[in-house]
This record gives C-alpha cells, sequence and structure tokens, in this order.
C-alpha cells in the first residue's frame, strides 16, 4: 500500500506538471471531456505500478527474514520511484544537460534511500526522502524547471535554473538539520505547506477557463429574416469514394444518406489542391489557389491568404449573417492563415499533449507501455478535438444563433479522419480491420520509399478500417446537429453544405496520407452534398464541380452579389457547367522531395468531361478516362494523341494567366511552425 501510495503522488504530480505547463504556455489548448479520462486512468496505472513493486518488495524482504515496518516500507516505495526515474533517464539519455542533472539528482536520491534501507543510523538522516512529495518534487523540480517551464527561454534564464536548484539543495539541508535535531514532526509543516501550495497550483491551472480562438464584439444589422441561414461542414480528410453516398461497400455515412433524400449529390467534385490550407481558402473565396495565394511556396513555407481577398464569411457578415465556426483543425483554420476572417465567433480546442514521449525524464510512457497490456492507449496520441468535442460545441453555435434572431453562417470542421486515425469506441471496431493488431509506423521515409517498404495487407487494413471508423463517427455526429436544426425549427430555410476539404491515399501509387504534391482522385474527389432552402426531395447532378463553386453558389441563395473575380459558378445556375474545365494543383514539401526526387516539383491537372490530364514539372503528363477507369490506372498519354494536345495546351493557357504577387516566404512564425508540426504537415 506504501508503493501504491508513492507512486500515486508521484503520477499525481507529474500528470500536472507535464498538462500544466502546457495550459500555461499555450491558452489555446484544454483538457477535453474524454482527456479526463485518460488521466484518470493514467493515475490508477502509477498506483498499479507502486502496488505491484510494493508487494515484489514486501516479498523480497521476507524472504531476507528481514523484519518489515511501516518505516522500511516507506523508504522501499519512494525507492522504487527514484529508481525508475533515473533508468527511465538513462534508457533516453542523450547527454543533454538538464538530462544530466535530472539523471544526477534520481541517482543520489536512490542511493541515499538504499543506505536508509540498510543503515539505521542513515535512515534518520534521509528520513524526509521517505516523503512522496519531497522525492517527487526533488525528482521532478529540476528538469521540469528547465525544460518545460523555460524551454524557450534565453540561455541566461535557463543557467538560473543551477542557481535555483543550488538554493534548493540548501533549502533541504536545512530541513535535514531540523530533522535531525527535532524529530520527524518538524518538517512536516513545510511538506505539508508544499503539498497544499501544488495543490492549488493544480487547481488554478487545470480549471482555468478556456475561451474561444477570437470573438468580435462588433456586429453588422440583421438581414431580412426570410435570409437562408447556412450550415457549412467539412469533413477533412474524406475521399469521396469512402463514403456510402457514393456507393462505398462499407455504410460509412448513414446519416448523410438520409440527408441525401432531401437534398442533391454532386458526383464530381475536385478539390483544388492536396491539402488544407489552400482548399479551404478556395472553398472561402471561389478562386483557385495560385489566385487566393494561401498555398505552399518554395516547399515547406505555406503562405496566408492574400488581404484583399474578400472571404464568404466577410461578404456574409456584411450582409447581417450572424458567422461563427467550431473548428478541429487548429493548425490552418487560424488567424494567421487568413481562413478565419470574417467570423464574429471562432472556437476550437487543442488538446493537452497525454503521451510527452519526447520528454525522458517522465514515467508518462512506462505506464503506457504498462496499461497498453490491458487498454488500447491509442487515443493517448490525439491531438485534435473529436467529433463528441466538436459537436457540442457547434450545437450551442446553433443555439446562440437562433436565439439572436436573423440569419447565421456556422461553419464546422471535423478531424476524426485524419491520421493518426484514431476514432472513439464504438467506431474505432465498426469496420473489420484493427483486430490484425497491425498498425504500421509512418514517417516521412517511409511515405516517400513505399516502393521499398510497403503496406502489408495487414498494415492497410488497420489504417482502412480506422480511418472508415473516423468517417462513420463523423457521420453520426453530423446527423445528430442536422437533427439539432429541425428542432430548433429552422432546418427548412436552412442551406446545408457537407463536403471535404481533400482526400487520403493508402498505398495507391506508393503513396500515403495527403500534402504530397500529387492530384490523383484519391486526394483530390471529394463528396459534395448540398440541402437548398425548402429542397424537399434527392437530385443528382453529373457535371464537373470545383469548390470553388461554393461561395458562388451559398451567395447566390443568400441574395448577396458576388465579387468580381471569382472562377466558380452558381450551382443553382446548372447550364454555367457546360463545356466546362475544372483544375487542381499540388507542390510537394521540401522535405519529401530530399528523401525521393519523385516527390519533387508541381503537378497541375485539368478536368474536361471525362478526361483528366496531369502535367508535372518533373515528369511526363498522364492522360486518364475517369469514366472507364475512375482508379487512374491505365495512363492513355501518347506525344501523338490530339486529346492529349488540346488539354495540355488549355493547361497551359490557364497557368498563363495565374498572378505573380507572391514573393519569396519569410520563415514561418515560431508558433505557426509548432501548429503545423503538431499535426504532421510540416517536419
Amino acid at each position: 500500500m506504501w508503493g501504491a501510495a508513492a507512486w500515486s503522488v508521484y503520477g499525481c504530480v507529474e500528470i500536472v506538471l507535464a498538462t500544466g505547463v502546457q495550459l500555461w504556455r499555450d491558452p489555446e489548448k484544454e483538457i477535453l471531456a474524454w482527456q479526463w479520462r485518460w488521466m484518470g486512468l493514467l493515475l490508477g496505472g502509477y498506483g498499479f505500478m507502486g502496488l505491484v513493486l510494493g508487494a515484489a518488495g514486501a516479498f523480497a524482504w521476507r524472504s531476507l527474514r528481514r523484519d518489515l515496518n511501516p518505516e522500511a516500507a516507506r523508504i522501499f516505495a519512494t525507492w522504487t520511484v527514484a529508481l525508475a526515474f533515473a533508468a527511465n533517464v538513462a534508457f533516453g539519455f542523450a547527454g543533454r544537460w538538464y538530462e544530466i542533472l535530472a539523471l544526477a539528482v534520481a541517482l543520489a536520491a536512490a542511493a541515499a534511500l538504499a543506505s536508509a534501507l540498510i543503515s539505521q543510523r542513515r535512515r534518520k538522516t534521509f528520513r524526509f526522502l521517505a516523503e512522496p512529495w519531497s522525492a517527487t518534487l526533488l525528482l521532478l523540480g529540476p528538469p521540469w524547471i528547465s525544460m518545460e517551464a523555460l524551454g524557450r527561454a534565453a540561455p541566461a534564464s535557463k543557467a538560473a535554473v543551477f542557481v535555483a536548484f543550488l538554493a534548493a539543495v540548501a533549502v533541504l539541508a536545512v530541513l535535514v538539520e531540523r530533522l535531525r535535531k527535532g524529530g520527524e514532526p518538524a518538517i512536516r509543516r513545510p511538506l505539508a505547506a508544499a503539498a497544499a501550495l501544488f495543490g492549488i497550483f493544480a487547481a488554478a491551472v487545470l480549471a482555468s477557463p478556456r475561451g474561444p480562438l477570437a470573438q468580435a464584439a462588433a456586429e453588422v444589422g440583421v438581414a431580412p429574416s426570410e435570409s437562408p441561414n447556412v450550415v457549412f461542414i467539412v469533413m477533412d480528410t474524406v475521399r469521396a469514394d469512402h463514403t456510402s453516398l457514393y456507393g462505398y461497400q462499407r455504410d460509412t455515412t448513414p446519416h448523410l444518406r438520409e440527408l441525401a433524400r432531401q437534398s442533391t449529390l454532386y458526383s464530381h467534385v475536385v478539390a483544388t489542391s492536396d491539402f488544407t490550407l489552400p482548399t479551404h481558402a478556395s472553398m472561402f473565396t471561389g478562386v483557385y489557389p495560385e489566385w487566393h495565394g494561401a498555398f505552399r511556396q518554395d516547399g515547406e513555407s505555406p503562405l496566408p491568404l492574400r488581404p484583399g481577398r474578400p472571404t464568404l464569411a466577410e461578404l456574409l457578415r456584411g450582409h447581417g449573417y450572424w458567422t461563427a465556426g467550431a473548428v478541429a483543425n487548429f493548425a490552418y483554420l487560424a488567424p494567421w492563415s487568413g481562413l478565419i476572417r470574417g467570423f464574429a465567433v471562432t472556437v476550437t480546442g487543442k488538446a493537452v499533449n497525454l503521451a510527452r514521449a519526447q520528454l525522458p525524464f517522465y514515467l508518462l510512457g512506462l505506464v503506457r507501455r504498462l496499461l497498453r497490456l490491458a487498454f488500447d492507449v491509442s487515443p493517448l496520441e490525439k491531438g485534435v478535438m473529436t467529433a463528441a468535442d466538436v459537436e457540442p460545441r457547434a450545437r450551442a453555435l446553433l443555439e446562440r444563433a437562433q436565439a439572436r434572431g436573423g440569419p447565421f453562417f456556422v461553419f464546422v470542421n471535423y478531424m476524426d479522419a485524419h491520421y493518426p486515425y484514431i476514432p472513439d469506441a464504438p467506431f474505432n471496431a465498426q469496420f473489420p480491420g484493427k483486430g490484425a493488431g497491425l498498425e504500421p509506423a509512418i514517417d516521412a521515409r517511409r511515405q516517400t520509399r513505399l516502393d521499398e517498404h510497403p503496406l502489408s495487407p495487414g498494415e492497410r487494413a488497420y489504417l482502412v478500417s480506422q480511418y472508415d471508423g473516423g468517417i462513420a463517427e463523423e457521420d453520426a455526429s453530423i446527423g445528430r446537429l442536422i437533427d439539432r436544426l429541425r428542432q430548433l425549427g429552422c432546418y427548412d430555410n436552412t442551406l446545408i453544405v457537407v463536403t471535404a476539404d481533400h482526400g487520403e491515399a493508402f498505398g495507391e501509387r506508393q503513396l500515403l496520407e495527403h500534402d504530397q504534391g500529387f492530384v490523383y482522385q484519391d486526394l483530390v474527389g471529394v463528396p459534395l452534398l448540398i440541402k437548398y432552402p425548402h429542397q424537399r426531395s434527392a437530385a443528382r447532378v453529373e457535371a464537373l464541380v470545383s469548390q470553388v463553386d461554393l461561395m458562388p453558389t451559398i451567395l447566390k441563395a443568400a441574395n448577396i452579389p458576388a465579387p468580381s473575380g471569382l472562377q466558380g459558378i452558381d450551382l443553382l445556375s446548372p447550364e454555367g457547367a457546360r463545356d466546362r474545365n475544372v483544375y487542381s494543383a499540388a507542390s510537394s514539401p521540401q522535405s519529401l522531395a530530399g528523401l525521393n526526387p519523385r516527390f519533387a516539383g508541381t503537378r497541375r491537372a485539368i478536368f474536361a468531361g471525362s478526361l483528366k490530364l496531369i502535367a508535372s514539372t518533373t515528369g511526363p503528363p498522364e492522360l486518364y478516362d475517369l469514366a472507364a477507369d475512375p482508379n487512374e490506372e491505365r495512363d492513355l498519354y501518347s506525344a501523338g494523341d490530339p486529346r492529349a494536345a488540346d488539354l495540355l495546351h488549355r493547361l497551359d493557357a490557364w497557368a498563363q494567366t495565374m498572378p505573380h504577387e507572391n514573393a519569396r516566404p519569410a520563415a514561418l512564425d515560431p508558433g505557426v511552425r509548432e501548429r503545423l508540426k503538431s499535426l504532421g504537415y510540416v517536419q
């Protein structure tokens, strides 16, 4: 029991320090509802480990025929914590100065406690270390202050850690001397005070309120009540052919199929690029990436939306709409990108990192490995809001909009189908594939060398099962939001758009995930379902549609004049789709091109009817007939083919009209780079 107590105290302090510093340094982070349960399970893991080690110590102690008294048990329990801490630091040791400091303190504490176990004379000297609070704060204090609390501080500030540590040692020495002279009660009061102060710190940090990213007070006059509401839902990373809307063999979207009974389904929808930033910008501005400016230029450096380009939210808000968004993708749907311009309220949530595996002085990794024996611990890797987090925020926005009166524009962004594909139960087991337990390790090197290290059938089945589960989880959440719209009495007069920003690859053509500079259908073929105001029957449109069409369509439905220069068409006027070309373009990050030259350069695609031509700056063109070959398995390109020559000419003429306003971008702000890195967008 002393082992369980000592490890529980250590676990409590470590969890609070590991999460508290994140909440303190990043006001956008919060402990999401599902993370509280995992924090409790982690704490239980610490206690269980202490229970096992304590029992093992008792058995070993009795086997040596020595008397097991409470004092010895307390010392042994705390000694196991110090020893495990030292072993953990040594195992991940990389020679960093804070690691040297942590290892030295842990070894010294373990040696002192070991001597107290062996020698009765030493026991009185080092009795204070048997207190879990004193040992834990001694072990975690120096590395936490130097690496976590002062991780971004200047070297001069870090040098102050040594001074603080020496002062702490001096204080401990004074306490030891008081213990030697006045007995154990002399030290209990300062230890109790330290524990109380820590409790106050934990309560203050963990319970601190988390507000929305942005909230503007200024509002424009309310538009006429007959103006339709707009609910715009983006399922991040969802390819069309993995939704049952488009005939997928797995029923991943039953609620969207039900919505389709009163909506218009668009069969051939093309994303303007292969990652979030340019595609969302195209949906919000009605123009292609090179025109709105929010795309990757010069490899790793994505650019924000051009200041002069009006967004959908800005135009709707200027005509009396209340504009709000609940977004999971905090990396790109953030102020720096310009994508949330015009929103009166933007609500997001960055989950705290419960893994912290990159910091070797925490024992969280050890506890996670223990829990993995009995639990699926993959949710600990989640870094974004799940559908269960997004939905109540979106529902609250809908309720606030309805209570406010007047038309509203509510944007909702889900990320449950985004890598690392960790849907909540029961969606994580809804489709077969996870049971094989073949979760692959994916990094940039494997992504660019799938020809040498292809996904095994089991690995692919695992990834696809969890990806499909994420889609199903989003679909269920969307169904509940639609039900809430009906309950609020505003469903009929609401334009509902459900789409995706781009797709995802699972080994097709040796590609994995997205944002790799390719424009194949699994990356740019996205779903689109629109329920127009007062629509009550199903419709299906076979014409080519682009993401640039969404802005002019929504503005038309809202009776708002479209700004000049839009490249999209109003989908309410189908005659505009005749003899139309649609385009998509993508550039590879430098990090991938450096690992494999195949990923270098820019690829642009032109769609005309069922034909699709891809032109690359680093390779030959490709030509596909999507009607006969939807999976792009047969390249029809030949230099003498008049169809290819005509499409190349049209694509070149389109490229010649691109603006050249973007200068070489400056280095990304460290905060922006950290956002993108957290979701795997930069290395």
